[in-house]
């Protein structure tokens, strides 16, 4: 081990210093050339904590339970048990010298499969507790597998002690958060001494030998890499920097260099550093060194194997990194640096504008959990950046990555010229004649053109297709008279009512995803929605505009498989391509842009009155969703009209209870018999099970969600409803939840598989219903908000608040109540992104979507929350963090020219889609959108006049 890497443990108590040393010194196995350490994600580590050495040696293991016991007796607990090999001497060197004191076991990786056929070994008794035993506890995985295993075979686990803590990484936070406790001895870096992650990211991070002579001065950036690299190519040496470029650049915040093949757009190096202090900036010498780093190692063996002379170079300046809150990320022009605050070494960034991923949860993601291989509760920092790419004179280069994304989005002039003209075509095609309008000019379209498509529509595709042979306008008249009669649809064109849509698609920039059959990675680098794509084999091809796979919620691998069948390609061997593709659609005399498969519209006025009206038109939506019974329909697919009836009851049943609440602020007594109806169907079925009375609706899962929302909706239809003997029943049941140490979990015994983000709001929001029947919430308050500290989970942001408020206002609020509120609140609301007023959740990983209507939710009744307690200013604020929400939520509201491409237009009114790149609606995407604004109504019920509308 390096001498420099021998950093000492702090000063510990002279038995635990002892330890540590051990520890450092025989428990840590480092990577070699010949035995590398590798992670579980499969990537080189340069070490790994390795006890075996340590424990399984006498004074070693003497060492060890020397520290551990007095930890271990401090738990109820006298059963040890391990999980994991590593963890099996650690017990029993406990077990030796407790001398009677405690009982040991092990926990199997999976159940013997002959002999006794245990999974947990041991003289164990399940009537005592346990704990369970680990050398080290990281993201936590172990001990969970090892709690799980114990609970299934009957043992309650108190908690967990592990010899090493790997802080950061969540674990230890994760089985806290479930209500174990968990003690660790030693921290591996603070007490242990291990290195922290301390790599230059700066300039000074590139080693290289230089060069006798100097490179050329006043060169273009590309040009000045491409000197680099064949001097480094050729000799090993990196020339010396010249003095100056060509022009001034921005640096300031790091440079990279990229090589890609001339013909293929395939890219075969690329790196460069960051600049943390601008003031280290030197363009002319980062470029320098920028190229030398991209040509270190194995990719510069595949640059000089591939041939310089067929690569093009281009170089990205970065501007200043900034420090910033996530809501002030900017997917589309800006790129992303994140900074562990723990071990500043450990640094990831992402760029704009990518074709991998499209939206600023997946960029900030990629950049700090994928890059910088953040631990889950690692703090850090979050910067953004400006980035120039310059490319070699004469060469062109992919839009991506870059802050002028500008070309992304051609001017709405262009797509109403471009509609009229296939308007006009598609008249004199049907009429028999020539169109008399001009033609559109090829310069309309600034960049070269790979192909013209034009769709229409009317209750569904009535005829669509790609034509790439000839100018601007000989594309766009071949496609618009082929899509009047594609074969594929002759039958819904001749039975359609109503002028069709039409929707021309512009394809550029076409981008080789190279030759593959693995359909899992085929069309990674595909934008849902902004990419149309291609595969071929042979003299079979097949293409899929950018909006089908957003219309009919296709995966990356599934619209793979649908490509490879449009164009019978056998084997699943094909070349796969993407165009970057602009679209826009034309009804009657309107245009709207398209982006991801739907009309870009105006935000809307956010006033009372568009509350209402959006209140009642999602309200709507619902009502024609419902059944004989009541009930609605699960989930609705409006492109193609498909119903889906079964799911879970507690979804079905939230609907119904929103459209209770809706009838109360709208004064709808329709809406009201259509609750009261859905809700005698739910009543109706009410039976004991397990112990308490709980809603068994035929069809449909049931779950405590329904019981509650059976509760809540009896609530809002009043009536005396909650007075039923069967309301009452499942309401005990729910109280019944309230556990004594604060859980809300229908298991009397703590389990690890309970869920405590969205379910305990829920039951805690419909128990506070009857209010004369509550206990004292001191200890459930004290849990989540125990939770909340640790691990800040989104579902607990929408529900928590909802149900503390509801507590607060029957006068039966523990104390502490409204901060632990306003706590939540405030932890989210930097992460609402300040350009869309989506919640950067993590609840949908691949971008926002209807969970900012459920965080809404929480946002309103805080609001309410703060009018109760006097503080006005605070209601206003997250008031207006609601409105600029509500504008984003809107995008996902189906409005009547979203539905130029649904089935049934009529029925598909007032749905609310997943997210902008997908379609499928499920029926409490609806009822969650709903809830969120009925709540601001009531807000604005008790609040000053016009509070509610009043913006930043």
């Amino acid at each position: 081990m390096p001498e420099t890497l021998r950093t000492g443990p702090r000063a510990l108590p002279r038995a635990d210093a002892t330890l540590a040393q051990l520890v450092h010194d025989r428990g840590i196995l480092w990577s070699t050339p010949g035995a590398p350490v590798l992670g579980r994600d499969g990537v080189r580590a340069d070490w790994m904590l390795y006890t075996y050495p340590l424990t399984l040696s006498g004074d070693g293991g003497a060492a060890a339970a020397a520290a551990m016991l007095p930890v271990l007796r401090t738990f109820e607990a006298r059963q040890v048990v391990s999980i994991g090999y590593t963890a099996i001497p650690l017990v029993a060197d406990c077990v030796l010298h407790a001398r009677g004191e405690l009982v040991g076991g092990c926990i199997r990786e999976t159940r013997k499969a002959h002999g006794s056929g245990r999974r947990v070994e041991g003289d164990l008794d399940r009537t005592r507790p346990v704990v369970v035993v680990d050398d080290s506890i990281s993201s936590g995985t172990s001990v969970r597998t090892g709690i799980e295993a114990l609970e299934a075979e009957g043992f309650e686990v108190e908690g967990a002690v592990a010899l090493v803590a790997f802080p950061w990484r969540g674990g230890i936070e994760q089985v806290r958060a479930q209500g174990y406790r968990v003690e660790t001895v030693l921290d591996i870096w603070r007490d242990v001494g291990m290195p922290l992650a301390d790599h230059v990211h700066d300039h000074a991070c590139v080693a290289v030998t230089w060069a006798d002579a100097q490179a050329t001065g006043g060169l273009h950036p590309a040009v000045l890499a491409r000197e680099v690299a064949d001097e480094l190519l050729r000799s090993g040496r990196t020339l010396r920097p010249p003095a100056a470029l060509d022009a001034d650049y921005d640096g300031r915040g790091g440079v990279y260099v990229s090589f890609r093949d001339r013909r293929t757009d395939a890219r075969l190096a690329r790196s460069g550093f960051w600049h943390f202090d601008p003031a280290l900036a030197d363009p002319a010498r980062d470029v320098v060194l920028a190229t030398a780093r991209t040509l270190a190692g194995a990719a510069g063996r595949a640059v000089r194997a591939h041939g310089l002379d067929d690569l093009k170079v281009g170089v990205s300046f970065l501007g200043p990194l900034q420090p910033v809150a996530p809501r002030d990320l900017d997917f589309g022009r800006l790129g992303v640096v994140v900074q562990s605050l723990a071990q500043p070494g450990k640094v990831g960034g992402a760029l704009p504008h990518t074709e991998v991923f499209t939206s600023e949860i997946q960029q900030y993601r990629h950049a700090a959990f994928r890059n910088a291989r953040l631990g889950r509760t690692e703090p850090h920092q979050v910067f953004v950046h400006t980035v120039r790419k310059v490319v070699e004179p004469g060469e062109s280069w992919l839009p991506y990555g870059s802050s002028d994304d500008a070309q992304e989005r051609l001017p709405l002039a262009t797509g109403e010229a471009l509609t009229t003209r296939a308007r006009d075509v598609l008249d004199a095609f049907r009429a028999g004649r020539e169109p008399v309008g001009p033609p559109v000019p090829d310069e309309l379209v600034p960049d070269p053109v790979r192909g013209v498509g034009v769709t229409l529509y009317a209750g569904g595709v009535l005829g669509c297709c790609v034509s790439s042979q000839g100018s601007l306008d000989e594309c766009l008249v071949r496609a618009t008279r082929r899509a009047a009669t594609d074969p594929r649809f002759t039958a819904v064109r001749d039975a359609a009512q109503v002028p069709p849509s039409i929707c021309v698609s512009i394809l550029r920039d076409q981008e080789l995803l190279g030759v593959t059959a693995d359909l899992e990675r085929a069309l990674v680098k595909v934008r849902p929605g902004h990419d149309t794509v291609a595969a071929q084999h042979g003299d079979r091809a097949g293409l899929l505009l950018a909006q089908v796979p957003v219309h009919h919620d296709w995966s990356k691998p599934q619209l793979a498989r649908q490509l490879l069948a449009k164009a019978r390609i056998d084997g699943g061997t094909a070349s796969w391509s993407t165009f970057r593709t602009a679209s826009w659609l034309r009804r009657e005399d309107r245009v709207w842009p398209v982006v991801s498969g739907y009309p870009v519209r105006d935000a809307p006025r956010v006033d009372v009155a568009t509350i209402r009206s959006t209140l009642a038109l999602l309200a709507g939506y619902v009502i024609g969703q419902l059944g004989p019974d009541g009930l609605p329909a699960y989930a609705y697919q409006p492109v193609t009209g498909r119903t889906t009836t079964r799911g879970t009851a507690g979804r079905a049943l939230h609907a119904l209870t929103a459209l209770a609440d809706a009838a109360d602020v709208l004064g709808r007594d329709d809406l009201r018999a259509a609750a009261a109806h859905g809700l005698s169907t739910a009543l109706r079925s009410v039976e004991p099970i397990g112990g308490r009375s709980r809603v068994a609706l035929p069809g449909l899962t049931p779950g405590t969600s329904a019981d509650a929302e059976l509760v809540l909706g009896a609530a809002a239809l009043g009536d005396g409803l909650l007075g039923d003997d069967r309301v009452r029943a499942v309401h005990r049941g729910l109280v019944g939840l309230l556990r004594p140490d604060g859980r809300i979990d229908p298991e009397r015994r703590r389990r690890w598989t309970a869920e405590h983000d969205f379910l305990p709001g829920l039951a805690l929001l419909a128990a506070a219903a009857v209010p004369d029947e509550l206990p004292d919430l001191t200890a459930q308050l004290a849990w989540y908000r125990r939770r909340f500290d640790l691990l800040h989970p989104w579902g607990m942001v929408g529900w928590h608040p909802q149900a503390w408020f509801r507590v607060a206002a029957t006068g039966h609020a523990p104390d502490g109540t409204a901060a632990f509120v306003r706590e939540v609140v405030d932890w989210a609301l930097p992460l609402q992104h300040r350009g869309t007023g989506a919640f950067l959740t993590d609840l949908d990983v691949t971008g926002p979507g209807f969970h900012t209507a459920f965080v809404l939710e929480g946002v309103a009744d805080a609001a309410r929350l703060c009018l109760l307690d006097g503080d006005r200013a605070r209601a206003a604020l997250y008031m207006r963090r609601w409105r600029q929400g509500f504008r984003f939520v809107d995008r996902l509201v189906v409005r009547d020219e979203d539905t130029y491409c649904m089935a049934d237009p009529g029925r598909a009114l007032g749905a609310v889609r997943p997210s902008l790149t997908t379609s499928g609606v499920r029926i409490d995407f609806v009822s969650h959108a709903m809830q969120a604004l009925v709540k601001a109504l009531r807000y604005a019920e008790t609040a000053e006049e016009g509070e509610v509308e009043r913006d930043d």
